[in-house]
C-alpha cells in the first residue's frame, strides 16, 4: 500500500511536465542515432578523432544524396531539447507559447515523418497530446 503511494508521487501530474519529459526522451533517441552513425565502422588505423571527422565529412558531403536528411537530423536534437526545456521550465503557462510549442512539436514530427523512420516520428510526436492538454488547461 505504501509502495503504491510512493509510486504515484513520482508520476508527474502536469501536462507540461509530461510533454517536457517525452520531448526529452525523443532528444535522447536522436542523440543515440547520432552515436550509432558516428561510432559504427571506425577504421582501426585511425584515431577516434580522425574517424569521427571522416564520418562527418562523408555524412555532410555535397556528393551525399541524403545530406539534407542528415542536416535535419543534426538540427532535431536541438529543436526537441528546446521544446523540452520550454515545457520543463514552465514557459508553457502562456497560451501563445503553449500553442507555439505544440506547432513546433507537430511540425518537427511531420518533417521527420516525411524523411525518417516511423519510430523516430512517433517519438518526436509523443509530446503533442500532452501539449494539447497543456493548452486546454490554460484559461
Amino acid at each position: 500500500m505504501m509502495l503504491s503511494m510512493r509510486i504515484r508521487q513520482l508520476i508527474p501530474k502536469s501536462p507540461a511536465t509530461i510533454a517536457g519529459l517525452l520531448s526529452l526522451l525523443s532528444t535522447m533517441f536522436v542523440v543515440a542515432i547520432w552515436l550509432f552513425l558516428i561510432f559504427v565502422d571506425i577504421q582501426t588505423n585511425q584515431s577516434t578523432t580522425q574517424a569521427i571527422l571522416s564520418q562527418f565529412t562523408a555524412i555532410f558531403s555535397i556528393e551525399n544524396p541524403a545530406r539534407v536528411t542528415f542536416v535535419w537530423l543534426a538540427a532535431l536534437p536541438f529543436i526537441t531539447a528546446s521544446i523540452s526545456s520550454a515545457y520543463l521550465l514552465k514557459l508553457a503557462r502562456s497560451k501563445l507559447i503553449a500553442i507555439l510549442l505544440l506547432v513546433l512539436t507537430i511540425g518537427s514530427g511531420l518533417v521527420v515523418l516525411s524523411f525518417g523512420p516511423l519510430s523516430l516520428a512517433i517519438f518526436v510526436l509523443l509530446p503533442a497530446f500532452w501539449g494539447w492538454k497543456c493548452i486546454e488547461e490554460i484559461k
